[in-house]
């Protein structure tokens, strides 16, 4: 069964911190109806995370000890699955 439903999601530039110091640059994707405090307190225990190149990582909530909103918000369409 197919699904016609393509919810909107923002792409917010951040700056995460991760255990042990490295600094990551790049995006974490948020609900257009939610903000990025919002994602990082739900149930997820992983985040989609994209560089500035592209690439996506997938990143434990566990392992991150700061997030800085770097203020470039873009939105996008993401079609469920």
């Amino acid at each position: 069964m197919s699904s016609s439903y393509i919810p909107t999601k923002d792409k917010h530039k951040v700056r995460v911190t991760l255990e042990g110091g490295d600094d990551l640059e790049g995006y974490l994707f948020v609900a257009a109806d939610e903000r990025l405090v919002d994602m990082l307190n739900d149930d997820r225990k992983f985040l989609p995370f994209e560089d500035n190149i592209g690439d996506i990582t997938i990143i434990s909530k566990e392992a991150i000890t700061k997030i800085a909103d770097l203020g470039d918000n873009r939105s996008l369409r993401v079609k469920a699955r």
